[in-house]
């Protein structure tokens, strides 16, 4: 077979075997990326054992997979799978969870790595071989293995479903702790490599940080200089990211050799927060279905290759199975030590640690396709002695199928086990069953009137009516479930809160409000979301309105940013109280606490809107000259987003092709300037 076309093969049978995955997930009780770790076991067992022999194009693409590169996986797959978690990471929920990964992802791994060198050596001791000099050696796997591997939590808490709090924590303890784990690792390792060894581990850890995260920075203001000054095609821009994002993970990875993850990390987070005023929502909207795609088939691809690998490259005895199963255990309680000796800071801290997320936290430490990539780099570096290489090669893709097939499996066990996933309560249930029943009114009442119509005198309205929306089912001691006033406060204040999102998100897209009043107005909501609905909306709201006022020093910019926040916030209050008298939701109880509740809320909304009624009309009073300015960019957001619409309608249509279109949209772009939108 012609050798270009195994890799092709190879990669469609890939994403073939992801898809059949995926369509009979019901019916596999295991996690997806563990059925295709299992599945790339399978194929490299099945290879060993000359099973392929008659399949030259599965033999050939195995044997290639057999003698890829370790840094292949590294720089193909993992700048997909890291700028597509940044780029999706919240922000306020990262800031608020930042100070809990970096102990984790610093002093955590440090303190794995010399447990992990020192059980390492005291089962050497056990097991004979036991040698003093290994030391470095055990030390240097330490560094290997004492990071938790991002691509694998990434896609185990994409699975589990669990809080955005606690999956951003761990998150962002496997997208930090790369950069300890790279200086701990190639603390030892440098020493074997032929290269200058590293002599001051603090500075060289400071220096990954730092130079990471310039990186990053700086590659991100280059792109969007490129995207906004030179071209603002949209296919140009998504091209322009894909390569961007690649360039960030190789320059830091590669060239200056410090933490692409973190790079990215940081390339990633810019353009979520920094950058959309600069980019078309056209252009967001695409790189963000774009990129999760990309991750769908890198994650596939990736756990069928490390299956593949460890079956293949790994020798294993019943000694060697006992070892790897004492050093798995012995990993699992090392990183409980580790969390035990961090608890009282680690509680305290951000959003706090609990002690079930604790205990979920410890299990849910998966090594994966990282750690096997710097095994397989000492695995091919001929001057560490062979039995040195083969042993770190086997524990490390011993503890890499333990943690996926064992932890990564049982972890949802465990996140059931502690209710750790959103939970509906009787209050919503309720809810759930009231609007349910409306829509049989609608449909009962809509069947009503068309029996009635000759044109449908032949349907089998039997047939229809059993299609009519079931009744809901109510679980078991919801019923009856008395809710309190407190909680339906709670329970109105964060579906007000999320309608606060979704109308800012459309008022923005659409040009009538501008980047930096969106941008307040969506932090305003998650800080308020930080509580749960047990704090009123309005009185937090107020005050950082008013903060934001003394902001800037210019005069202009100070009551342009002011009227343009307090219009958002007008329009945005003006949509809830709408939406919360439009739900009747006190058709739910129909009680005096219901309505009380709802009253509470709508307080609320209307105390905001009043003020920034007031802060609007004492800017056209006062400063007229200013209010017009505002309000004529304002008009032309407006007027400009309605071309945008009738342009979009006319491609839909056919009157116009999509060529001809992207000249008017380029027009429409330069007339709107950066001083409109911001």
């Amino acid at each position: 077979m012609n050798s270009l076309l195994v890799p092709i093969i190879m990669i469609m049978g890939g994403i073939l075997i992801g898809v059949l995955l995926k369509t009979f997930e019901r019916f596999i009780k295991l996690p997806y990326t563990v059925s295709l770790f299992i599945i790339g076991l399978l194929l490299g067992i099945a290879y060993e054992f000359d099973v392929f022999v008659d399949m030259s194009a599965i033999e050939q693409g195995v044997d290639l997979i057999t003698s890829m590169d370790p840094d292949f996986v590294l720089f193909v797959f993992l700048p997909i799978l890291i700028f597509d978690s940044a780029y999706k990471m919240d922000l306020h929920v990262f800031n608020k969870t930042l100070v809990s990964s970096s102990i984790l992802a610093g002093p955590g791994v440090i303190i794995c790595m010399f447990l992990t060198a020192g059980f390492v050596m005291f089962m050497s001791y056990i097991f004979g071989g036991y040698n003093p000099d290994n030391w470095k050696f055990a030390l240097m796997f330490g560094g290997l293995i004492s990071a938790t591997d991002p691509v694998a939590v990434v896609a185990l808490l994409n699975e589990l479903k669990t809080s955005k709090r606690f999956s951003t924590l761990v998150d962002g303890e496997s997208l930090l702790n790369d950069g300890t784990g790279i200086v701990c690792f190639m603390l030892f390792y440098s020493q074997f490599t032929g290269a200058n060894p590293i002599q001051y581990p603090v500075m060289f850890f400071i220096w990954v940080c730092v130079a990471s995260f310039v990186i990053g920075y700086i590659m991100a203001q280059l792109t969007l200089l490129f995207m906004t000054k030179i071209c603002q095609r949209e296919i140009i821009q998504n091209s322009v990211m894909v390569v961007a994002a690649y360039m960030t993970f190789l320059i830091a990875q590669s060239t200056l050799e410090v933490s692409g993850v973190i790079a990215l990390v940081v390339f990633g987070h810019f353009f979520s927060q920094k950058a959309l005023p600069h980019l078309k929502p056209e252009v967001s909207r695409f790189m963000s279905k774009f990129w999760e795609f990309l991750s769908e088939i890198a994650n596939t691809l990736i756990f069928l290759i490390v299956g593949v690998i460890i079956a293949t490259k790994v020798d294993i005895t019943w000694t060697r199975v006992l070892e790897v199963v004492l050093l798995y255990i012995g990993l699992n309680i090392i990183r409980y030590i580790m969390i035990t000796i961090l608890f009282p800071i680690l509680r305290k801290v951000g959003y706090g640690l609990k002690f079930h997320e604790a205990i979920v936290l410890g299990w849910g430490g998966l090594r994966g396709a990282l750690g096997m990539s710097m095994a397989l780099m000492v695995h091919y570096n001929t001057s560490i002695p062979e039995e040195i290489r083969d042993v770190i090669l086997l524990y490390t893709a011993g503890v890499v199928a333990l943690t996926l097939c064992v932890n990564g499996t049982t972890s949802k066990l465990l996140v059931d086990k502690f209710k750790m996933t959103k939970t509906i309560s009787p209050f919503e249930h309720k809810l759930r069953k009231n609007l349910v029943s409306r829509f049989q009114e609608h449909d009962k009442g809509n069947i009503a009137s068309m029996k009635s119509n000759t044109d449908f005198s032949a349907a089998n309205w039997d047939m229809v009516e059993c299609k009519v929306i079931p009744d809901y089912v109510m679980p078991e001691g919801t019923e009856d479930a008395v809710t309190s006033k407190d909680e339906m406060v709670a329970f109105i204040r964060k579906m007000m809160l999320e309608r606060e999102k979704t109308l800012a998100t459309k008022l923005y897209n659409i040009g009538v409000i501008t980047f930096a009043s969106y941008n307040a107005l969506l932090d305003m909501v998650e800080i308020l979301s930080d509580f749960d609905g047990t704090k009123p909306i309005d009185v937090l709201t107020l005050k950082t309105i008013k903060s934001q006022r003394r902001w800037f020093y210019s005069k202009k910019r100070r009551i342009t940013g002011a009227l343009n926040t307090c219009t958002a916030y007008l329009l945005v209050q003006e949509g809830c109280i709408k939406a919360l008298n439009k739900v009747e939701i006190s058709r739910v109880n129909d009680n005096e606490e219901m309505a009380s509740a709802i009253s509470i809320v709508r307080e609320e909304l209307d105390h905001i809107k009043t003020f920034a009624e007031g802060v609007i009309q004492e800017s056209a009073k006062n400063e007229p000259d200013i209010f017009a300015s505002t309000l004529t960019n304002r008009a032309i957001r407006v007027m400009l987003a309605k071309e945008r619409e009738l342009l979009n309608q006319f491609v839909e249509e056919g009157i116009l092709e999509q060529a001809d279109a992207e000249s008017l949209e380029e027009s429409i772009d330069k007339r709107q300037g950066l001083e409109i939108v911001e």
